[in-house]
């Protein structure tokens, strides 16, 4: 992540300056590029504004996906909404590539969640409206196949 690595250089460069200062002059300095920002917002130790990040734009999927995955056990309730971001990015064709094992990755986490929190039918439910509505005929078919346990 280039802006990781601009935002650790910064942090050295600027010792006088919190790390929150910092990411607020990353995020001036680059208007657009809040969800690409999302994982240093999360690695400062502030899921709060790193949620906020990735609600304005969109980031990488597969680092919010495996993000969401490092949530599921303690935070469950983040892990699906950063889980629901970033599908709803593959869904819209806002994400570089969307695969097939993003996506099957994110279904299993959905399912992952839903075991947990005894809310599988809902969380499936979720899925299906986000195959419903996708602008990518990948997303839509992999997900359908996977709620049809076709990909599982």
């Amino acid at each position: 992540n280039t802006h990781r690595h601009t935002f650790d250089a910064l942090r050295q460069a600027w010792p006088h300056r919190s790390p929150a200062q910092v990411l607020d002059a990353l995020l001036a300095a680059h208007p657009g590029d809040e969800g690409k920002l999302f994982a240093t917002a999360r690695a400062m130790g502030d899921p709060a504004r790193a949620t906020a990040l990735i609600e304005a734009s969109p980031g990488d999927p597969k680092v919010v996906l495996h993000a969401a995955e490092e949530e599921a056990a303690v935070h469950p309730a983040r892990a699906e909404r950063w889980l629901f971001i970033a599908l709803g990015w593959l869904a819209d064709g806002r994400a570089y590539k969307v695969t097939r094992p993003i996506v099957a990755q994110a279904c299993r986490l959905a399912d992952a969640l839903g075991a947990q929190t005894g809310e599988r039918e809902r969380l499936r439910a979720r899925l299906a409206e986000v195959a419903a509505k996708a602008r990518t005929a990948g997303v839509h078919n992999w997900v359908a196949l996977y709620l049809e346990g076709a990909d599982e």
